[in-house]
């Protein structure tokens, strides 16, 4: 009931809005898992919420969203890690039975290095946005993180890259 009472005192700015429905349709798909991933939400009209019920003095909102963002980026950095030694594991030991499973192969072992520069990847920009997210304040990320469209197009990108590298290692190292 408060983020509906919010966004009507307070309207989602434009480029904040998914894009609008002139844009093709894959844009507007592709900005609603941008948000999914990034906030478990289909849309930034939660985050918008969360920021104005801040600046009225109810934080609990937002403290509970940033609370949960960190908890999801805590699991993404945990599994990131034990991935990483997983196929660090793989990448410097010889198979016990190659005639078994050999993977030091030239494809399963191409497999294995991506998905090991993909988690790396994955990993330093989720301890990066765990970093960030912690010391963020409602007012900053409004004005840094979603100032305009460019902004928010990136903030998405940056927040949904630890669930998609993490994810395309997961493949990769499963089909290597």
């Amino acid at each position: 009931q408060k983020e509906k009472d919010i966004l009507t005192r307070y309207p989602l700015p434009s480029h904040w809005k998914r894009p609008s429905l002139g844009a093709s349709a894959l844009q507007r798909t592709i900005f609603s898992v941008f948000c999914m991933a990034s906030f478990g939400h289909v849309e930034l009209a939660p985050l918008w919420a969360s920021i104005k019920l801040e600046e009225e003095g109810d934080d609990s909102v937002w403290v509970e969203e940033t609370r949960k963002h960190c908890d999801r980026l805590n699991n993404l950095l945990i599994v990131g890690s034990l991935l990483l030694a997983t196929s660090a594991a793989f990448i410097t030991t010889v198979p016990p039975r190659p005639a078994m499973a050999n993977y030091t192969l030239r494809g399963p072992y191409i497999c294995m290095l991506s998905a090991t520069g993909m988690l790396v990847g994955g990993i330093i920009v989720t301890a990066v946005s765990f970093l960030v997210l912690t010391n963020a304040r409602a007012n900053w990320a409004e004005r840094v993180l979603y100032g305009s469209r460019f902004h928010v197009w990136s903030t998405l990108i940056l927040g949904s890259y630890p669930i998609v590298s993490i994810g395309v290692a997961t493949i990769l190292l499963a089909s290597g």
